[in-house]
């Protein structure tokens, strides 16, 4: 049970000795036992339990170097099997791995173990399922799969980001070689059948390629203090792979490693110059030149090299996604750290709502700009993260997304609405509020749009202002009344299809299937009705009957957590 590996979890560094020399014998027995006399279901379950025991038990550095090597042990095993569970097996051990590496961030000892024991075992795997891949034998194909990489992400990241300087730069060369000469000597079980070329040309290459989510996962948690050999190479081959890439999970971590190393790229001798010039992605667009402030010569030829791959990409051709993607990471990037180049790259995001194919990716891309990412790019990587940010892309942005709000075409406008609501739902609300009175009108009208993603956007930013400024609500509470109401009985009330055709809901929680969206925003609207009746009471009188009775539909909606929602609403009025 749950209280039962707690109590193991608070004992073990207490008795350290009696957990390695026992317990965790027993867990590794259970983890290589295979019975068949047991339903598949019930030893996947106990293998599940034994994985999360060793986990809640590795918090002394003498545990840790026994439950660490039956972990890895277990993870080749499964990689060279071939059940059709083998994906989830990798995951759950690469959560397990990830507990552990977060318990031994405290411990220098602990860390320097898990990380010089686990990096190298981790890259070695992907590396030989990689080169399997790439001379078509089939063995290990599972670790390539995106799911079973993005859950090795944080396993590196946590072992990487504790590390002293010293340790990290002695590890960095290691890796950064291995990435840009193939160098595989300080991996174990290094006799590959191929040589490594993540950055190589051909088909054949894909498979090595995935693996820059890996290298992502390194250099991007590594403190700013340490060097990264050949940083430049690399930035190239990086800036290279995220415009040219066809995988669009290699293209995007590929983009995210170039934007988390230009953050943390040093200043240079030159900050603090002032150089004039148009910017080069808004050339044709802008009449007056635009300021910059460049940091440091070699970060000027970087970004000179991102902006000309960028533009023409972002212009015409197959991979115009791929350069929205870099034009995303990069602007969040330097916004983050206040680099005067950020201003220019957002008034291009800008430009482009307007466009037909691209601009709803440009508006769910302020969401990106503003939210905390968990792999890359936060102050828990050491990452380049100014104070206020948000509040300075808000002061300095938002009044040009209305600015275009007015001036687009109706088949554009829900573009710059989504993007208004996503930056001001990531705003501090005592900041919000003081904004209100300009873009509660904006705010109101998005609720009409037929995006449900904006829809749903606006009434998350909505609900705490009603409970934070109900002075300012009051004033409208018509028409609030009316919206959230619409929304409550939305049309979409019907039976849904039977769960196993409804398709996976995706990691982003604004990215859903039509049908949970649909739930989604009903929950939502259903919370906006009951924070109104945090307004004065004389101002709710009149609408009290009316609610009330439309209220009434909701409960009888075929989601329980609809009717849940409704019922707290409705009492409450």
């Amino acid at each position: 049970s749950e209280a039962a590996m707690e109590a193991a979890g608070s004992l073990a560094p207490i008795y350290p000795k009696v957990f390695s020399e026992h317990m965790v014998p027993r867990l590794e027995e259970e983890l290589q036992s295979e019975r068949e006399e047991e339903s598949s279901n019930k030893h996947c379950f106990l293998q599940q339990r034994c994985l999360q025991t060793l986990a809640a038990v590795s918090t002394h550095t003498s545990i840790v170097r026994k439950t660490v090597p039956v972990l890895l042990q277990h993870l080749q095993k499964v990689q060279k099997g071939s059940k059709a569970g083998s994906t989830q097996d990798m995951i759950s051990v690469c959560q397990s791995l990830h507990h552990v590496a977060l318990q031994c961030q405290q411990d220098a000892e602990g860390c320097w173990y898990f990380h010089q024991t686990v990096v190298p075992c981790l890259l070695a795997m992907a590396v030989q399922a990689a080169m399997q891949e790439s001379t078509h034998l089939l063995l290990g194909k599972a670790l390539l799969e995106e799911e079973v990489l993005a859950a090795m992400v944080p396993v590196i990241s946590a072992a990487t980001t504790h590390l002293s300087p010293e340790l990290a730069t002695q590890s960095v060369s290691h890796v950064v070689s291995l990435f840009l000469d193939g160098e595989v000597s300080f991996l174990p079980q290094n006799s590959f059948p191929c040589s490594f070329q993540p950055f190589g040309d051909g088909e054949c290459l894909e498979s090595q390629r995935r693996l820059v989510a890996l290298l992502m996962a390194f250099v991007c948690s590594l403190p700013r203090s340490v060097a990264v050999p050949q940083q430049e190479w690399l930035l190239r081959e990086l800036l290279a792979l995220s415009c040219s890439c066809n995988c669009p999970f290699t293209a995007t971590t590929a983009a995210k490693c170039f934007a988390g190393l230009v953050n943390k790229h040093p200043a240079g001798k030159r900050a603090g110059v002032v150089v004039v010039g148009p910017c080069p992605l808004l050339v044709g667009e802008m009449a007056q030149s635009v300021p910059f402030v460049f940091p440091g010569q070699q970060l000027d030829e970087i970004l000179q090299l991102a902006v000309n791959r960028m533009e023409p990409g972002l212009a015409e051709g197959p991979h115009r996604t791929q350069a929205l993607t870099l034009l995303l990471w990069v602007t969040k990037a330097l916004v983050l750290r206040y680099h005067p180049l950020s201003s220019c790259l957002t008034d291009k995001l800008l430009g482009l709502l307007s466009d037909t194919e691209l601009g709803p990716a440009v508006a769910d891309g302020f969401s990106l700009l503003m939210a905390e990412s968990p792999d890359v790019l936060h102050r828990g990587c050491h990452a380049d993260v100014r104070i206020m940010f948000r509040q300075r892309f808000f002061t300095d942005n938002v009044p040009k997304l209305v600015q275009g709000f007015h001036g687009a075409g109706p088949d554009v406008k829900a573009n710059y609405l989504k993007g208004l609501s996503h930056v001001l739902n990531h705003l501090p609300k005592p900041v919000l509020v003081t904004e209100l009175p300009m873009l509660l009108s904006l705010l109101l009208e998005a609720l009409s749009c037929s995006d449900r993603v904006v829809q749903l956007s606006t009434l998350g930013c909505l609900q705490p202002l009603l409970l934070e400024a109900p002075q300012i609500m009051s004033l409208h509470v018509d028409t609030l009344v009316t919206k959230f109401l619409n929304l409550t009985s939305s049309p979409t009330m019907v039976r849904a299809p039977p769960p196993s055709s409804l398709p996976c809901p995706l990691s982003l929680p604004l990215v859903l299937p039509s049908l949970h969206l649909f739930q989604a925003v009903r929950i939502a609207a259903l919370r906006c009705a009951h924070a109104l009746t945090c307004l004065p009471t004389p101002v709710l009188l009149p609408y009290k009957a009316r609610v009330i009775r439309a209220l009434a539909k909701p409960l009888d909606d075929k989601k329980r957590l609809v009717r849940k929602e409704a019922v707290a609403a409705r009492g409450e009025w």
